[in-house]
């Protein structure tokens, strides 16, 4: 609500668009409409939260890699609303009120850069996963010198243990991970990609980054 002079016409009472125009002890004073909102809280609305909310902490928890392999992926939007943007609409599933983040579908990242190829994950004794791979190096946009990032985590507790590999690059083709503790039983998704060696922070162009890519499931021992 504001107070107001006297203007060409006056003092008014009354509505003209959204501005309400009547009278407070006696002074002139304005105030906007307040915009209408129906909260129907239909099923659309719920599913649509949901969806958010599943996705929003997902991507929290993987700010650090988010901000570097979806830097570029869409200049309008920031890193962490084009994953967004993308998960929302592709890495939920199923109907409302079990809605989950499908991790086989979900990304982390977003660019032209090789994946690994050929990437298989084992369970080892006292909570170690190893991970091997191929180095395909050359055979695109890629280098033997690419460092790589992994996110290990499980869909059910939404715990997730975010990591480079202890530096390992593709021409290594294998890393052994130990998991944190209290963590044997579960069974974890292991999410990964790639990126030009020295791009630390956040990927200044698309051929920065491979889009990241499921690279298998473990029940940690």
């Amino acid at each position: 609500m504001g107070k107001y002079n006297q203007g060409i016409y006056g003092p008014y009472s009354g509505r003209v668009g959204n501005v309400i125009g009547t009278f407070w002890k006696g002074r002139p004073v304005m105030r906007i409409r307040a915009a209408s909102h129906t909260d129907a809280n239909t099923l659309l609305q719920q599913t649509q939260r949901m969806r958010f909310r599943l996705v929003s902490s997902f991507i929290k928890a993987h700010e650090k890699l988010v901000r570097l392999g979806y830097a570029t992926a869409d200049l309008s939007l920031s890193a962490f609303n084009s994953a967004m943007k993308y998960n929302i609409t592709n890495a939920v599933t199923g109907t409302f009120p079990t809605l989950k983040l499908d991790l086989a579908k979900v990304r982390l990242s977003d660019g032209n850069r090789d994946n690994l190829e050929g990437v298989s994950v084992t369970a080892l004794p006292a909570g170690q996963i190893k991970i091997d791979w191929t180095d395909n190096s050359g055979n695109g946009i890629g280098e033997s010198t690419d460092k790589i990032y992994l996110s290990i985590g499980s869909a059910d507790s939404g715990e997730v243990f975010i990591t480079d590999a202890n530096g390992a690059s593709r021409l290594d083709e294998t890393v052994t991970l130990t998991v944190p503790t209290g963590w044997s039983g579960r069974t974890v998704s292991v999410i990964g990609f790639t990126v030009k060696d020295g791009v630390t922070v956040q990927a200044t162009d698309a051929d920065d980054v491979s889009t990241s890519a499921n690279y298998g499931s473990v029940t940690v021992l």
